[in-house]
């Protein structure tokens, strides 16, 4: 699933807002299947924040699609899994 250019603004701003003051040095990023070394620096590149960051990837197939970071001060969750979750509700 690709992501156009205005969901990737909007993404970018919701994250960034979300790991503005990380006091901690992990963050974890649940996706549908294993994140190679190329698309966790897309994550870095993108958000500078994670830049200093210990990025921890967790393969969770139930996901479907997306992905959800995790840090100590919350979660975003952008995953497929979710969205349709509130298509149900």
């Amino acid at each position: 699933m690709k992501i156009d250019e205005v969901d990737a603004a909007q993404l970018k701003k919701t994250i960034i807002k979300s790991l503005r003051d990380i006091k901690k040095k992990r963050v974890v990023i649940k996706s549908a299947y294993k994140l190679d070394d190329e698309e966790l620096k897309l994550f870095v590149d993108q958000l500078p924040q994670l830049k200093d960051k210990e990025l921890i990837n967790i393969v969770q197939p139930s996901l479907i699609g997306g992905f959800i970071i995790e840090d100590s001060e919350g979660v975003v969750d952008l995953s497929l899994l979710s969205s349709l979750n509130q298509f149900k509700n």
